[in-house]
């Protein structure tokens, strides 16, 4: 019988840290988190997979300092 590692939806959760201007979070998760690429990171937000502080967002939406970013990924098929 496998071992079940982990049960339950995988996340990435953060809080933002600002360091100049407010940035638009795909410009920053396209930069930070390679392992997507930009259309890639559109997609997962326009279709809910990314929120800030619990709210579904959008692109170009800027981010500020100290606010919980999450990612939740699509199921692995």
């Amino acid at each position: 019988m496998p071992s079940i590692l982990a049960q339950g939806p995988r996340k990435l959760a953060f809080r933002y840290v600002q360091h100049d201007e407010p940035e638009p979070l795909l410009a920053f998760l396209t930069r930070r988190f390679r392992y997507h690429k930009e259309g890639e990171w559109r997609t997962l937000i326009t279709d809910g997979h990314v929120t800030i502080d619990g709210r579904s967002t959008v692109p170009t939406e800027k981010l500020h300092s100290k606010q919980l970013v999450v990612y939740i990924p699509p199921p692995i098929p």
